[in-house]
């Protein structure tokens, strides 16, 4: 069976190399995006299994608008996805959950903690 996908967009190198060396030792396959032209680029000729998303982006999007997006592209119906936020009460959630993405993972977090809700979220 090939790894499973996933798709991190994030603005930050250090976070996004943080959250690929933790995945990648759990054997999945971890490509980056720098915001949110790139990620749904990538998105869209990977079709991921999971894909993390800074809330806050440099570009013209936040993570959410390109989760909207994104989740209006047929092959990317069963995409699963995980916010991830610097605050733990974000203005944002309400959007999320009308998107149904329930989700979070506080920067900073245990890369335990990043590892089992990616488990979860592939039912692995």
């Amino acid at each position: 069976m090939s790894p499973r996908k996933i798709l991190i967009v994030d603005d930050h190198p250090m976070i996004r190399h943080l959250i690929k060396m933790t995945l990648q030792f759990e054997n999945y396959a971890v490509i980056e995006a720098v915001d949110a032209q790139d990620g749904f680029k990538k998105a869209t000729l990977i079709y991921p299994d999971l894909i993390i998303l800074d809330i806050n982006l440099q570009d013209q999007k936040n993570g959410l608008d390109l989760c909207q997006q994104l989740k209006e592209v047929p092959a990317l119906q069963n995409t699963r996805y995980i916010i991830l936020t610097v605050s733990k009460f974000n203005i944002y959630r309400d959007r999320a959950q009308k998107l149904n993405i329930f989700n979070f993972l506080n920067k900073p977090f245990k890369p335990s903690y990043l590892i089992e809700t990616v488990k979860g979220l592939l039912n692995e």
